[in-house]
């Protein structure tokens, strides 16, 4: 630290040699040389003089950031009042506004006119923000309306902006914070779709949020067992039933969902006893024989029949084996006991 005599002997040493980085120093640190020297000495003038003679060999970009700092460096001086201050703060006054006016630009218009809906608004948006990175503007309503369609139909056609046509991009969808699974979702169909496109015969898993499948050819077999997620069926309908042909197993599936439908009404006091009837499903016989008998486990689906005893149901499926309510379907294992929830196969199991 140096005392006051020796600071201002070093000052001039710096002014008499032309040492801006030292003078820059000397008046940056310590006490303020506003409060040393009075503005008018000859000390001052010959600092501030280098500082202005220094500013004009600069190119007008290097001006604009040498004023921006001796801003700072004159307010530390305890020189803010002084002419040379006042020239580095109109430098860096207009360089602000420069500034301003070319980021106002690159955000396009303030004034936004949505494509959807057609609305204006006045909005700052970064530029290229649209669907597909693109240059359309959507409002905030409409961008999520128009990504939920996009999660939906993106299996079905490609999800793209409806303005410029280009693709959908996951960029999109966080920028809206759409949640990671409604993402997931997406990406997943928009694979699918794309694979659909562009790969002939593609076969793709059915289970939800599976990413796999498989090229078909005549050479291919006609089951796919998925080693991502071990479901097993039919590529030509998609159900999943490896021996039976697609017709049988229609039918058959058809006439499970009706005893199913059956089975979630509500029992007689006594079941009918004995085999099940050989005929149509809308016979009497066959309604009264199935009405609240076969139900299907609350956790995988496998059709169970009940003919007495509890409501306490352990699935016999070896890749199941949980234990569910007859008639509420979950099964609370902590308490022991059986509570209501919401039923995984709702559309086939009404409140009873």
């Amino acid at each position: 630290h140096l005392g006051k005599d020796d600071r201002s002997t070093a000052l001039d040493f710096a002014l008499e040699n032309e040492n801006l980085d030292l003078a820059l120093y000397l008046t940056s640190h310590g006490v303020p040389m506003g409060e040393i020297y009075d503005p008018q000495d000859e000390t001052i003038q010959t600092y501030l003089a280098l500082l202005s003679s220094h500013s004009d060999t600069l190119s007008s970009k290097e001006k604009e950031s040498f004023a921006f700092k001796m801003l700072d460096s004159l307010r530390a001086a305890g020189l803010d009042n002084t002419p040379t201050f006042n020239e580095f703060l109109k430098v860096a006054i207009q360089a602000r506004r420069t500034e301003l006016k070319k980021w106002v630009m690159e955000k396009d218009s303030l004034q936004k006119t949505c494509v959807s809906c057609l609305e204006e608004y006045e909005e700052i948006t970064e530029p290229n923000t649209g669907p597909a990175n693109c240059p359309c503007y959507f409002c905030y309503t409409c961008s999520v309306r128009l990504v939920d369609f996009a999660i939906n139909q993106s299996g079905i056609e490609p999800a793209q902006c409806p303005q410029c046509k280009e693709p959908m991009g996951l960029t999109y969808l966080r920028r809206l914070q759409i949640p990671n699974e409604r993402v997931d979702l997406f990406e997943k169909r928009t694979l699918e779709n794309t694979l659909h496109r562009k790969v002939s015969g593609w076969f793709q898993c059915p289970v939800e949020n599976c990413v796999n499948g498989m090229q078909v050819t005549s050479d291919s077999p006609t089951t796919f067992s998925c080693s991502l997620c071990t479901w097993q069926g039919c590529v030509k309908c998609g159900k999943p039933h490896i021996n039976a042909n697609c017709e049988e197993y229609a039918k058959d599936e058809a006439q499970l969902r009706k005893i199913l439908e059956l089975g979630a009404l509500q029992a007689p006091e006594e079941l009918i006893g004995g085999p099940p009837p050989e005929t149509d499903v809308e016979d009497p016989l066959y309604v009264a024989y199935y009405q609240g008998r076969i139900r299907p486990c609350y956790y995988c689906g496998t059709a169970t029949e009940r003919t007495d005893g509890c409501n306490e149901m352990n699935c016999k499926n070896p890749r199941c084996g949980k234990q569910w309510h007859w008639n509420k379907g979950v099964y609370n294992e902590r308490s022991a006991d059986f509570s209501a929830g919401p039923r995984l196969y709702e559309s086939l199991v009404s409140s009873f």
